[in-house]
């Protein structure tokens, strides 16, 4: 009988210590679906208060969580992730503080301690939120009971048990309770000791968690809003841009056509407010971009073609202002080309930040009230990236947090399988003082009437509004397109050229008119004719436009060292040296003449460029970000444009796929 007792107290006492040194290692167990806790957290000396609300999601595989902390001095939420399935935690939280997103990581111990706090176990038990009380319904826990107590006027039972014999924990609950739902909706939770896993003893700590409401959402309302809104309210908010997420890594969409007319919709708020709607056309294969904006009741249009390095500024009155290019124009890549992903701002490390309602955002303290009434918007997916030291709409920015909102699309959309909703530009300014980012201007672009313009069914549309040759002459052509006779689909093929008219017309543009160094402003029409074997393509070409003076100088005092790296000619002005190097093929990003000694050269780096303003040589600099020197003075003029096209006679090119539209000109 002796030795019966002997083993019971013996496995009585193994039992009642956890084995695991950390209240972090213990499942989170929590039941599907959303809720919601409020709950306050107190020093024993109540020297220390603070307010928490917890909003937690569990659905599919993961459990997410948004912890809400103020205290008179700090406000922070805190986001965690775990598995819904086994409970594991992430071990990882996303504090945020204001615009400031800082990455806790667990091992062991947590590698940092929330803002204003020094003390480890309040650390800890902040960092895991009210909802500890779903990991203290575990096995490896022995609870005892212990008297009832009084607690905010109401008498309860509690219950005890102690970890590693460094911390002591004891829980409250409404006496009508039994001790299963108690455990499950407890009004108090004590913690008395130190943190079970801390490696050093400071002073014991005495916490009082108070627990005053657990909302289960789902079970308040019948449809899935309140449950949306809250998946929505436990992300980490976008725009300020954490050091990663707890949604994956899924891939962002990509584009599936680069030729495109949309609408968009962009305002800013912050140091200036303006709204700005755009009728917007881009052609990437083409290197050709056309604005035309209205702001505040002004009407404005620019057409850029980037092939040339120049934009058109066209006037109500059709009259045309040109101007050259740089790396800051809409839709430059880092590599000096003009790409559809740099104009959306696809570029860049993107993560997935995970699925959000776009228009969903409420109080959760109003949940009652504000529910029922609230329309859930767009649900979208959304990625987002940080940058820093960029250029946004002309101006530099210190950080960047570029955010794209995309939603699923069961069409054949710009995306694959997407729409590209929204691009929303957070700006921040570094406060070399504080050594923090400081938010300063809001740019959001939404995005409308998405059409795929790959076929060219009238090219003049794009500038018939624009005066852009320097004189009325003009000069057609006519290319004769004849069916490879070796094709195998010979006999069907203009038949089949026919039918897809268009994706000549846009193919013939792009393989045979524009590698030549004509702009695609001045290919007025393209007009077709077919006969049984062969097309006939008739072409109007403009003449030049007014390329004269967009290259302009600015006089510096440029040093040695610099005159010491570029390449080196003789010219007797300036209009000559800018002749001169134009026809070499090199990469020029700088012109200097120096009239001193009519010294002509180049840089192929722009920072190669430096002033000295103490010994350095006068000379007149010109600046060419997109090495387009080249390119302008090689424009041909009507002059030579039938010989040009002339020496390509006997290609052959491939308008669609397959051999059905395979021609030699």
């Amino acid at each position: 009988m002796l030795l019966k007792l002997f083993i019971v107290f013996t496995l009585y006492s193994s039992i009642s210590t956890l084995s695991t040194n950390s209240l972090v290692d213990l499942p989170l167990k929590i039941p599907e679906g959303s809720s919601v806790i409020n709950a306050t957290i107190t020093t024993a000396s109540g020297f220390k208060n603070y307010f928490i609300q917890e909003l937690i999601s569990s659905s599919g595989s993961s459990i997410k969580g948004k912890i809400l902390i103020s205290s008179a001095k700090d406000s922070y939420s805190i986001h965690y992730n775990a598995d819904s399935y086994t409970g594991v935690d992430s071990k990882e939280r996303l504090v945020i503080q204001g615009t400031n997103c800082l990455l806790l990581t667990y091992k062991n111990s947590w590698d940092k301690t929330l803002p204003g706090i020094k003390r480890p176990l309040i650390n800890l038990i902040l960092l895991m939120g009210p909802s500890i009380f779903y990991r203290l319904d575990h096995s490896s826990l022995v609870w005892t009971p212990v008297k009832n107590e009084k607690i905010r006027g109401i008498m309860m039972k509690g219950e005890s048990t102690e970890i590693n014999k460094r911390l002591k924990i004891t829980y409250y609950y409404k006496s009508h309770l039994d001790r299963q739902s108690g455990i499950e909706s407890p009004s108090r939770i004590e913690f008395n000791g130190y943190d079970p896993a801390s490696s050093t003893f400071p002073s014991e700590e005495n916490i009082i968690l108070d627990i005053y409401s657990i909302l289960h959402v789902d079970n308040y309302f019948e449809n899935d809003i309140a449950h949306n809104l809250l998946q929505n309210g436990v992300q980490p908010p976008p725009g300020i841009g954490c050091p990663h997420y707890f949604s994956g890594d899924k891939e962002m969409p990509g584009l599936r056509v680069f030729h495109m007319q949309f609408t968009m919709d962009e305002r800013i708020q912050g140091s200036t407010a303006s709204r700005t709607i755009s009728r917007i056309y881009a052609a990437q294969y083409y290197e050709f971009l056309k604005i035309k904006a209205s702001l505040l009741g002004s009407i404005s249009e620019i057409i850029y073609d980037y092939g040339l390095g120049v934009a058109f500024n066209v006037d109500e009155g059709g009259s045309v202002a040109v101007a050259s290019i740089d790396s800051n124009t809409p839709g430059i890549d880092s590599n000096g080309n003009f790409a559809l992903s740099s104009l959306f701002m696809l570029d860049g490390s993107f993560k997935y930040l995970g699925k959000l309602n776009l228009n969903g955002r409420i109080s959760m303290e109003t949940l009652f009230v504000d529910i029922t009434q609230h329309r859930s918007g767009i649900p979208v997916e959304a990625w987002e990236s940080v940058q820093f030291n960029v250029n946004i709409n002309g101006k530099k920015a210190d950080k960047a947090v570029i955010t794209q909102y995309f939603a699923q699309s069961h069409y054949e959309d710009i995306f694959w399988g997407y729409t590209l909703v929204s691009t929303k530009i957070s700006i921040y300014h570094y406060d070399q003082a504080k050594k923090v980012y400081t938010w300063t201007d809001a740019i959001t672009r939404d995005y409308m009437d998405f059409q795929d313009a790959q076929t060219m069914e009238n090219i003049r549309f794009l500038t018939e509004k624009g005066d852009f040759a320097s004189s009325d002459s003009k000069l057609i052509l006519n290319f004769i397109l004849e069916c490879d006779v070796s094709g195998p689909a010979y006999a069907s093929c203009i038949k089949h050229t026919e039918d897809r008219v268009y994706w000549l017309k846009g193919d013939f543009l792009y393989f045979v008119l524009l590698p030549k160094p004509v702009s695609l402003l001045r290919i007025s029409d393209i007009q077709y004719r077919f006969s049984d074997t062969k097309v006939e393509m008739e072409v109007t070409f403009l003449d030049l436009p007014h390329l004269e003076y967009i290259f302009n100088s600015k006089t510096m005092s440029i040093s040695e060292a610099t005159f010491d790296k570029m390449m080196k000619t003789k010219a007797n002005n300036e209009p000559e040296c800018l002749e001169r190097l134009s026809r070499y093929q090199e990469t020029i990003k700088v012109a200097i003449y120096r009239s001193s000694d009519l010294v002509c050269g180049y840089l192929s780096n722009l920072d190669d460029l430096k002033e000295d303003t103490k010994q350095g040589q006068s000379a007149s600099v010109y600046l060419f970000p997109l090495n387009n020197l080249h390119r302008v003075k090689q424009e041909l003029t009507l002059d030579q444009i039938h010989d040009a096209y002339l020496q390509d006679v006997g290609m052959k090119f491939h308008v669609f796929n397959g051999d059905e539209g395979k021609y030699n000109f």
